[in-house]
Formats: structure tokens, C-alpha cells, sequence
């Protein structure tokens, strides 16, 4: 297994990875055409923008327990954390505001390797202070949202 981020654990396979690329690919594709700022993969950084923080895979309980090495292109959906970095809480506020609407018009993009379907997902407030805690952010608004393929 290869570790990437913090908490996202990418078994080895190639079309597995693509798959998720794309996913990720789709939801920055569908933003960057909404948006009016930059819309950029990975950890926050100095520049202002909208952030996608990839944060969980799931991998349906059934395919780990028959070994996921027998399937070439693994079903599997990835959580990932949109992270406003603006000059000012209304801002950040606005871009989540129009992220959100963005996702609500287009659920559903097509990619090179099947659909992806955006959905909003509601996190308690212990699992946010579990992602803020164990990527050492500051806590803040967000949005997250699950990626399925299809």
C-alpha cells in the first residue's frame, strides 16, 4: 500500500489510482468553471483559492473481504474536504456557498472512465474536529463532499 496525504490509503493498482485521479479530476474541472478564484488539489497552502483535500477511500466492506486483487478496477468512493483560503470569512463563506451550488447543478460528471457522482456528505462535528486534528489545519469552515464512480 502507498500512504498518500493523511488519511487516504491507495492499494497498488494502476487503474484503481486513475480511477480516483479522474474522480478528483472531475470535481476540480466542474469547480474551476464555477468559481472565480483557483481551484487547487491538496493541502492548503499560501495562495488564496478553494482547496480539494483528499481525505478517506472507501472501499465497499464485501471487496476487502474477498481481496481486492481480484477486481481490476476497484469500486471505491473518496471522500474529499473542500477548503475555502480567502481574505475574509464572507468570502470564504461565498465560495463554499457557490461550491455547493455548482455541485447541486452538475452532480453527476462524465470522465474518461465512467461517471463520477459528486454528493454532498454532512459531517458531525466530531468527525470535522478528527480531519482538523489529524492534518494539524486551523479549524474553519468547509464542505465535504463523497466521489463515487460509475
Amino acid at each position: 500500500m502507498r500512504r498518500i496525504g493523511y488519511a487516504a490509503h491507495i492499494p497498488d493498482g494502476e487503474g484503481y489510482i486513475m480511477s480516483l485521479k479522474h474522480s478528483l479530476d472531475a470535481l476540480q474541472s466542474l469547480l474551476a468553471s464555477q468559481l472565480p478564484c483557483p481551484v487547487i488539489s491538496g493541502r492548503p497552502e499560501q495562495s488564496l483559492g478553494l482547496y480539494l483535500f483528499p481525505w478517506h477511500i472507501h472501499q465497499p466492506t464485501q471487496l476487502r473481504a474477498i481481496g481486492a486483487s481480484e477486481s481490476p478496477h476497484r469500486p471505491c468512493s473518496l471522500s474529499v474536504v473542500l477548503l475555502p483560503k480567502a481574505d475574509s470569512v464572507v468570502t470564504s463563506l461565498d465560495l463554499l456557498d457557490q461550491a455547493m451550488a455548482a455541485i447541486q447543478a452538475q452532480p453527476v460528471q462524465t470522465r474518461v472512465d465512467g461517471n463520477v457522482h459528486i454528493l454532498l456528505d454532512t459531517w458531525s462535528a466530531e468527525t470535522m474536529m478528527q480531519f482538523f486534528t489529524a492534518t494539524g489545519l486551523p479549524l474553519q469552515c468547509a464542505l465535504a463532499c463523497e466521489l463515487r464512480l460509475s
